[in-house]
């Protein structure tokens, strides 16, 4: 390689100047090429482009379902369920109760006192009736048989009689107890919902963030390979020209510096992108083509200006607020169990049902129910639902103030990466227009290669730097998506129906 160069260097500038670009294209090309066959099309812009004839893009079916059933995710869906049959519990409780009951029983064994205190061992049937017979002479005891044998007479009536009872219970005036506490649940269950959506939202901004920084990787790899292709091409410019006489190995060895420097660079980036990439399969169980998949799903959905949602509208605030409502229900829960209860209760009773003989009875009652005295319970709880109160109240105006803010800053940080990138731009433009000039002064007067080299370095950072200014910027549109509670409905990520 060193002759050749030396060769075209003796034939003079133009044609030495000529051989390098040609040199830069084959090597430039075949990095590209090799990176494009490792990464899988990774290489690749990361903005997605649809045809004319596609829809509204929607994320693959593995992205969706590593999304909704993430650990966090599942677990807020726990709750939800959790509130759904508490809810339902309140609404049963609510409703009349029905009862079913049978009474009775058959006497196994008996050892009771008779008369005089002597034992009596008579059988169920000594007095060769059966105890459903036994009229009142039968059972006749007098005043000096003792209490044990007396109550044995009595049991003896009911012996093998067995009586079922169909009881309903409906409460009927309850001061609004039970239609409180099924609003206060109804709202415990809209909160846990919103819960669940705001953890879904910050699972997909998560996974959004981890998409960029793997795009902003592989392209920093992409830009730094073709960098120390040009860059390798200068050394070996140099090199060929220590050969020949006419360059300094001084030259030569900085320039062998700024490869390895730009190798280092393409080091650093390429295991940094490893880490994204282990933290994908390690968190969400995806690898490259789903994060692709997925930034190319929200840069073809996303709008273009920053989005923004008032601080009195956010979830978390409804959320506080449907908390705050929650909390006024259980108060007048509460105050509702001080007074009295009333309970209608209706009662049938079916008689004998070993010898059924049409026998049946029906009765109604009223009951009142009303707590006396119970320690205190009922203030104390009432106390500490007005402090429960309070404290939504406070984390309302903490959660507006914190959304606030942070919208402020999402703001700023959005224009002055824009300005940023403004800057890079023109840096950038300045030194391929420095490059261009060097390389037009080179083919007529003075060959400088390292000089171009130091150039190619300052450009290839400049545009690794520009790239992730663009990706930071991504990012915070991103960001202001989440703020706005835009990013769910821009990736086409829905919570769906309680799957309880």
């Amino acid at each position: 390689m060193r002759m050749v160069f030396g060769k075209i260097y003796e034939g003079g500038h133009s044609q030495f100047r000529c051989a390098v670009r040609r040199v830069r294209t084959i090597i430039a090309g075949c990095v590209t090429g090799i990176f494009a066959v490792l990464g899988g099309g990774a290489a690749g812009p990361y903005y997605g482009v649809a045809s004319a004839n596609d829809g509204v893009p929607e994320l693959a079916p593995t992205v969706t379902h590593a999304l909704l059933h993430h650990p966090q995710v599942a677990e807020a869906n726990a709750r939800v369920c959790q509130a759904v049959h508490r809810l339902g519990l309140n609404r049963a409780e609510a409703r009349p109760q029905l009862g079913l009951s049978i009474s009775g029983g058959r006497q196994i064994l008996e050892r009771v006192k008779g008369q005089n205190g002597r034992p009596d061992r008579r059988g169920r049937s000594e007095s060769g009736k059966s105890l459903s017979q036994l009229d009142d002479d039968d059972v006749d005891v007098d005043d000096e048989a003792s209490g044990a044998h007396r109550r044995d007479y009595a049991h003896r009536a009911r012996d093998h009689i067995y009586d079922g009872t169909l009881s309903v219970r409906y409460n009927l005036v309850d001061w609004g107890q039970s239609r409180n506490a099924i609003e206060a649940q109804r709202l415990r269950h809209q909160v846990a919902r919103i819960d669940a959506e705001n953890i879904l939202a910050e699972r997909s901004f998560q996974l959004l963030t981890l998409a960029l920084r793997l795009a902003l990787f592989d392209r920093v790899v992409q830009t730094q390979l073709a960098t120390t292709a040009v860059i390798g091409a200068e050394v070996t410019s140099i090199e060929a020209r220590v050969a020949a006489g006419a360059g300094r190995l001084a030259e030569l060895r900085e320039a062998k510096l700024l490869l390895l420097d730009s190798e280092i660079d393409i080091n650093r980036a390429s295991a940094q992108r490893d880490q994204v990439l282990e933290r994908l399969a390690f968190d969400y169980n995806l690898g490259a083509d789903d994060a692709a998949h997925l930034l190319d799903v929200y840069t073809r959905n996303r709008p273009e200006p920053l989005m923004y949602l008032d601080s009195a509208e956010i979830s978390r605030v409804r959320a506080l607020r449907l908390q705050i409502t929650a909390t006024e229900h259980e108060e007048r829960q509460i105050k509702g169990a001080r007074y009295m209860q009333v309970d209608g209760v209706l009662d049938g009773t079916v008689f004998d049902l070993a010898d059924y003989e049409d026998e049946y009875e029906m009765v109604g009652r009223l009951e009142f129910r009303m707590p006396l005295y119970d320690g205190g319970t009922a203030r104390a709880r009432l106390r500490e639902t007005a402090w429960r109160g309070r404290e939504l109240k406070s984390s309302v105006q903490t959660q507006q103030r914190a959304h606030s803010s942070e919208s402020e800053l999402v703001a700023l940080q959005f224009h002055q990466l824009a300005r940023e990138i403004g800057e890079e731009t023109a840096r950038l433009a300045a030194l391929e227009s420095r490059r261009e000039s060097v390389q037009a002064r080179q083919g007529q007067t003075i060959v400088s290669p390292l000089e171009l080299a130091n150039l190619q370095m300052q450009i290839g950072r400049t545009e690794a730097r520009l790239i992730e200014l663009q990706m930071e910027q991504e990012q915070v549109r991103g960001r202001a998506l989440f703020l706005a509670e835009e990013l769910t409905s821009v990736l086409r990520l829905n919570l769906g129906d309680d799957g309880c």
